[in-house]
C-alpha cells in the first residue's frame, strides 16, 4: 500500500497524464473534423444510430441513419431488410449510446441555440457539434477509465508506477488508436465501464456489503451493454461470494448470506440491463425465428450461440497470428501476461481471479467465427481487459525497478514501434484487414518517412 506522502508528492503526475491525453485527443478529434473527416464511423454508425434516432427522430427505425448518414461507405446493416417487428436490425448493444446521452442531448441544444443566433447548422444529429461531442463524450470516459485503473493499480503499486504503467499503457497498445482515431466503436466506452467495475470489485476485496454488490451488479449490467463478452468479468463478486462460503468453515448461516449478495447482485444487474431488453424486443420480438424476409435477431447472426466454435477455438492464432494478434501486434502484452503471474504470487486470490477474467476474454474471441475482428488495428477485441494488462506491467515495473535505464530504453522503443505501426496502418502503408508481418512493417517504415517528408514538404509551400 502507498504512504500518504508519495500519493500527495506524486498524484498530480496521473492527472498531467491523463490531461494531456483528454486535451490531445480532442484536439484530434477537431482537427479530423475540420478536415472534412467523421469522427463516427464504421461500427459506430450502428452504436451511434441509437441514440441519434432516440432523440431526433423519436423511434428506433434505423431506415434513414443506414441509408442516408454513411457518406464513407462504411459496413452497416441492411436498411431494406426488416426484422419480424418491422424495423431495420441493429446488432450493436444500446450502452455507448446511452454514456453518448448527455454529450448528444448537449450538442443539439447548443446548436439549435447557435443557429438562433443567425448561424445555419443542421440539427441532423451528425453536423460538427454532434460529431465533436460524441468523440469528447469517448474521450471523457475513457481518461475516466484510465483514473479507475490508476486506483486499481495504486492499492498495490506506488503512485509514480502507477502512472508511468498508465502512461506506457497507453502509448504502447491500440487503445491510443482507439481514443483517437474510432472513437465511435465501443471499446474505449467498454474499458472504461470494465475499469470501473473491477475499480469497485478489488476496492473492498471480501469486505463488501449489500450496497457494494448493488453497484457492482449495476456496473456489471453496464459493462455488458457495451460489448456483451464483458459479462464473464462478473466472475470476479461470484468467485468472492463463492470463496466466502468456505472461509475459516462452510456453516449455513454463511451460505444462506452469500446467496442473499448474489441475488441483490444478480437483480442490479438485471436491472441496469433493462434498457437493452427492451430495445432487443422492439427491434426483434421476443421469438428469434425467422422468415424468408425477416433478419436474425442479431441482424447478420454475429452474436448468435452458432457463430462460436466453442470446441474449436483458435487459441494461439488470437495470440499470436499475424493477422491481429493480440501478443503479435502488441507485443508488450506478454510482458504485461508475465506481470499478472508474477502478481499472482504476490496477491494469489485477486491474481488468479483477474488472470482468469483474462483467460475467459482470450476463449471467447478465440471461439468466435470472426476471430481477426476485420478492418482493426491489433486484437481490439482485448482493449476491456486494460486494467488487467496496466497491472501486470506495474508489477514487472515495480520487480525490475533496480533496472530503470533498460526498462526505459525498452519502452521508448515499443512504444517508437507502436506509433510507427499505427502511422502505417492509417496511412494504409499496410493492409488494414490482412496479415501483416513484423518484416513489412519493418519495410514499411522507409515508405512513412518517404511520406511524411513529401507532406512536410508540401505543407511548407502552401506557406510560402
Amino acid at each position: 500500500m502507498v504512504n500518504k506522502t508519495d500519493q500527495k508528492n506524486l498524484f498530480f503526475s496521473v492527472r498531467i497524464i491523463l490531461l494531456i491525453i483528454a486535451f490531445g485527443t480532442i484536439s484530434l478529434h477537431i482537427v479530423k473534423l475540420s478536415t472534412n473527416h467523421w469522427v463516427i464511423g464504421s461500427d459506430g454508425l450502428g452504436y451511434y444510430a441509437h441514440i441519434r434516432s432516440l432523440i431526433i427522430d423519436h423511434d428506433l427505425d434505423y431506415e434513414n441513419e443506414f441509408r442516408d448518414f454513411n457518406p464513407f461507405g462504411h459496413s452497416v446493416q441492411n436498411f431494406r431488410q426488416r426484422t419480424r417487428t418491422g424495423y431495420v436490425a441493429n446488432k450493436y448493444p444500446i450502452g455507448p449510446a446511452l454514456l453518448w446521452a448527455p454529450f448528444f442531448i448537449a450538442a443539439h441544444v447548443l446548436t439549435i441555440g447557435i443557429n438562433h443566433l443567425g448561424f445555419n447548422l443542421q440539427t441532423n444529429g451528425y453536423s460538427f457539434l454532434y460529431q465533436l461531442f460524441t468523440g469528447a463524450g469517448t474521450t471523457f470516459y475513457g481518461v475516466l477509465g484510465l483514473y479507475f485503473i490508476f486506483k486499481i493499480v495504486n492499492r498495490y503499486f506506488s503512485s509514480k508506477i502507477s502512472a508511468s504503467a498508465i502512461g506506457a499503457i497507453f502509448l504502447s497498445t491500440n487503445l491510443i488508436h482507439y481514443f483517437i482515431c474510432e472513437p465511435s466503436m465501443a471499446h474505449i466506452l467498454s474499458m472504461f465501464s470494465v475499469s470501473l467495475f473491477l475499480y469497485l470489485c478489488l476496492k473492498d476485496f471480501d469486505k463488501k456489503t449489500t450496497s457494494s454488490f448493488l453497484f457492482c451488479g449495476l456496473t456489471a449490467g453496464l459493462m455488458t451493454m457495451m460489448r456483451y463478452q464483458n459479462a464473464l468479468f462478473a466472475i470476479v463478486p461470484l468467485i468472492e461470494l463463492s470463496i466466502g462460503c468456505f472461509r475459516r468453515g462452510f456453516s449455513w448461516k454463511k451460505f444462506s448470506g452469500s446467496m442473499k449478495m448474489g441475488i441483490v447482485l444478480l437483480a442490479a444487474a438485471g436491472f441496469a440491463f433493462l434498457p437493452q431488453l427492451l430495445v432487443l424486443k422492439v427491434i426483434f420480438g421476443l421469438n428469434t425465428a425467422t422468415t424468408s424476409t425477416a433478419t436474425t435477431f442479431a441482424g447478420s447472426g454475429d452474436y448468435m450461440l452458432n457463430s462460436f466454435n466453442y470446441f474449436t477455438p483458435k487459441l494461439l492464432s488470437v495470440l499470436f497470428s499475424p493477422h491481429h494478434g493480440l501478443i503479435y501486434w502488441t507485443p508488450i502484452i506478454f510482458i504485461c501476461l508475465i506481470g499478472m503471474i508474477l502478481f499472482s504470487q504476490k496477491k494469489t486470490l485477486q491474481g488468479t481471479i483477474l488472470l482468469s477474467c483474462f483467460i475467459l476474454q482470450w476463449y471467447i474471441n478465440a471461439a468466435w467465427h470472426d476471430w481477426t475482428f476485420g478492418n482493426a488495428f491489433g486484437a481490439r477485441a482485448f482493449i476491456n481487459c486494460t486494467a488487467i494488462f496496466t497491472l501486470g506491467l506495474a508489477t514487472v515495473f515495480d520487480r525490475y525497478a533496480v533496472n530503470k535505464k533498460t526498462i526505459t530504453l525498452m519502452l521508448i522503443f515499443i512504444i517508437t514501434a507502436n506509433l510507427s505501426f499505427m502511422s502505417q496502418f492509417l496511412l494504409k502503408i499496410i493492409p488494414q484487414s490482412e496479415p501483416v508481418t513484423w518484416s513489412t512493417v519493418i519495410a514499411g517504415n522507409f515508405d512513412l518517412i518517404t511520406m511524411l517528408k513529401s507532406k512536410v514538404s508540401h505543407l511548407l509551400k502552401r506557406i510560402n
